[in-house]
């Protein structure tokens, strides 16, 4: 008996100090810079949402690059468009014409998406892709979309910029049309931005990158890659003329600081 109650006082002993100890304060967990942004400290974020009120992914953390409520209206297709590229008075040693002409009527949407189907031929050669290295998976994608456009515009010249080297140019792959197209020459600047994870629809642009997308008469798309290294969800979502499209509100931009 005499034990019993000993390990009874202890025990309310134990509950009073617990009482009188402080919880300590909460802490909100720390961020993770991105090794690859290109801006120190406040970024431009872009945002494209080809399904409104879509499920997020149960594998994907949960923000991380996603933005809801940003597509107002753009347009989003299963296949690729007539024409991914409007036509413009442009030539290599002047990629800024001021007087874009419209030459493939009807114009393609703004936004559309080319469906993991349409890709199998244009994967890249290689197989393994570490999707902890952001650099390999940006560069991963980059060879996915330049095979597409080689797919995609036969005749036309396809050049990628980072093919043999990081270049830190304001695009990674430049589209021109070949001689005799049409009334004018064709130059579309092409940004690709690439993800492992098949929803993570919000991504950074550089100042510079930004500032070259909005200079008149440049036709600048961005090609989104998502899912990459999985031959079997990968999938593009090609965005016209950004600029415009944030002017009409059919995408979203934000700062990340």
């Amino acid at each position: 008996e005499e034990e019993e109650e000993k390990e009874e006082e202890e025990g309310k002993n134990r509950r009073k100090k617990a009482k009188l100890t402080p919880a300590p304060p909460l802490q909100s967990p720390p961020i993770a810079a991105d090794p690859a942004s290109d801006a120190d400290g406040v970024g431009v974020m872009m945002a494209v949402s080809e399904h409104p009120g879509e499920p997020r992914s149960a594998e994907a953390p949960p923000w991380e690059g996603r933005v809801g409520k940003e597509f107002r209206g753009a347009l989003a297709a299963g296949m690729p468009p007539a024409s991914d590229v409007h036509t413009s008075s442009s030539s290599s040693s002047n990629p800024a014409p001021s007087n874009p002409v419209s030459a493939d009527p009807p114009a393609p949407p703004s936004i559309t998406t080319v469906s993991p189907s349409l890709l199998r031929v244009c994967l890249p050669w290689w197989r393994d892709l570490d999707v902890s290295d952001q650099r390999a998976v940006g560069r991963w994608g980059e060879a996915l979309v330049y095979q597409y456009m080689l797919q995609r515009y036969p005749g036309w010249r396809v050049t990628w910029l980072n093919e043999q080297q990081e270049t830190s140019s304001f695009h990674d792959i430049k589209l021109e049309s070949p001689v005799g197209h049409g009334p004018a020459a064709v130059t579309v600047f092409a940004e690709v931005k690439t993800t492992r994870w098949p929803d993570r629809n919000a991504f950074e642009l550089s100042p510079w990158e930004w500032d070259f997308a909005q200079r008149p008469g440049v036709s600048y798309h961005i090609y989104r890659v998502y899912s990459a290294g999985d031959p079997r969800a990968v999938r593009i979502t090609v965005v016209r003329d950004p600029a415009r499209l944030v002017r009409e509100h059919a995408i979203s931009m934000c700062l990340a600081i």
